[in-house]
């Protein structure tokens, strides 16, 4: 498993003692739930960094194709290295990747519009495919994160749309918690969206925002694994 280290990062039914590897490097993890798995957890911003350092360490040449894929992993999941995950090891992976994918000055902006480009049936292709689900002290959470640009419009043009995927997924999910962590890539501040009573109040409580209908504001950059670290040392037992 790479980028991923909780059970529900698995798809099917696989059973989690035939996980053999995990590459990781969040801090909400529940790496302990794989007992035959060699386990790498290390916080720096994106997992791909991990994997270009093994062909590093391996000297091992990689193809100018996953050269560039993992560049823009490293760009999205630090937020082009604007997140407060960013580590130095992030930087120096993606110079050395750049190197061999002589990308153009451009290509980090295509690669936003690109992931902004919601219209139509992918609006609700990639809120499934960017659902997370997550187990704190018996509370089932689940965040969906979305790194955009035009966020704002995005909330005031299809927030109904959006409201009503959100509560589908709760109720199928028996969620007490759900929201949509929507950071805006041009603006550099992140918008939580939820209709949910209850996730209100602990976002209100844990992250001192202010909801105005079923958004807010909150004045920073913050990713899903930043607040699940957060989250998991905050919300009480029951």
């Amino acid at each position: 498993m790479v980028d991923a280290s909780d059970l529900g990062g698995l798809k099917g039914n696989i059973p989690p003692e035939r996980v053999i590897e995990i590459i990781d490097h969040r801090k909400f993890n529940e790496a302990d739930k794989f007992p035959k798995a060699k386990v790498q957890i290390e916080y720096v911003g994106a997992a791909a960094t991990l994997i270009i350092e093994k062909f590093i360490n391996a000297n091992i040449e990689i193809s100018k194709s996953s050269a560039i894929l993992l560049y823009g992993a490293i760009v999205s999941n630090t937020l082009n290295f604007k997140g407060n995950v960013t580590a130095k090891r992030d930087i120096k992976a993606a110079k050395y990747l750049n190197q061999i994918a002589q990308l153009p000055k451009d290509f980090i902006k295509t690669l936003f519009l690109a992931k902004s480009d919601l219209s139509g049936e992918k609006l609700k292709q990639r809120i499934k495919g960017e659902t997370a689900h997550f187990i704190v002290n018996e509370n089932r959470i689940s965040i969906i994160q979305l790194e955009i640009i035009g966020v704002n419009k995005l909330l005031s043009e299809r927030g109904n749309e959006i409201i009503k995927i959100l509560e589908h997924i709760q109720t199928g999910l028996n969620l007490k918690y759900i929201f949509s962590n929507n950071i805006d890539l041009e603006e550099e501040k992140t918008y939580f969206f939820t209709s949910d009573p209850l996730t209100k109040q602990i976002l209100t409580k844990i992250f001192n925002v202010q909801f105005q209908g079923n958004t807010a504001v909150y004045p920073k950059l913050i990713l899903r694994k930043e607040i699940m670290a957060i989250l998991s040392d905050k919300l009480d037992k029951p």
